[in-house]
């Protein structure tokens, strides 16, 4: 299959570099909220990992919960589960890098997952996850289960995750010119919003149609989003809502 290169839209002078300037969709997150992360000093080098209860950050969205017609009372119970993993991330806080930290993140987003996934029914359940492919669009190929449906070869699998390494480069050095004041907050966001574009089209290319209709498939019902937030919203790496990022259903 045809190797994809990623090619880079923003490299006018307006933004001051020709190094690739991408913003991944499977981060999911607002660009304001990337922004801040980038100034606190994340790097946002990750690689996205999804996994069971992934799509629950999902919930901090009024258009989502309406969606899925969330009742008072499920709601009541989801702030309580929010309020319990919001303490214990806070607890877990300390020296950046320390193991013993990571182990407490990883247990109170469990923990979150868990409780979420009892409040919600399985109707509930699947048409989260539908909302989220679809919100993910071509970057959804990174979730494993859909890969697993769409049957990406091994090949296609590493051409995807090469694309999003390289963005997720290219977001140190968007994190680097604004923390130093040489691009300003709103052109950085410009320059981000496009590459999304960009990466979403690049991963279209890299899917055979048979892959891409399958892909719509899997979205189920078309979900029009209302809410104001840029795309997933929310805050903490998903919005305080399961294993980093969207998918795994």
């Amino acid at each position: 299959m045809k190797k994809i290169t990623l090619t880079i839209l923003a490299t006018t002078a307006v933004f001051g570099f020709a190094s690739a300037q991408t913003i991944t969709a499977p981060q999911l997150q607002t660009n304001a909220t990337i922004l801040q992360q980038g100034r606190q000093g994340r790097q946002g080098g990750m690689m996205m990992q999804y996994g069971p209860g992934s799509d629950y950050f999902l919930l901090r969205r009024a258009d989502v919960k309406a969606e899925l017609k969330i009742t008072d009372d499920q709601q009541t119970k989801l702030d309580d589960a929010q309020k319990t993993m919001r303490s214990a991330m806070q607890s877990s806080s300390g020296t950046p890098g320390d193991a013993s930290n990571a182990d407490a993140r990883k247990a109170a987003d469990k923990a979150y997952a868990d409780t979420v996934g009892s409040i919600l029914t399985s109707d509930q359940k699947t048409r989260l996850h539908q909302i989220a492919i679809q919100l993910a669009k071509n970057s959804a190929t990174m979730m494993p289960d859909v890969q697993k449906s769409l049957g990406l070869s091994d090949d296609q699998i590493a051409q995807i995750k090469k694309l999003v390494a390289d963005e997720q480069k290219a977001n140190r050095d968007l994190f680097a010119k604004v923390r130093s004041g040489d691009m300003q907050r709103s052109d950085a966001m410009t320059a981000m919003k496009s590459n999304t574009d960009v990466l979403n089209d690049s991963i279209g290319k890299i899917l055979t149609s048979d892959q891409q209709t399958q892909l719509k498939t899997l979205g189920g019902d078309t979900f029009t989003p209302t809410d104001p937030q840029n795309g997933f919203g929310g805050s903490r790496r998903g919005g305080g809502g399961g294993a980093g990022g969207v998918g795994g259903g």
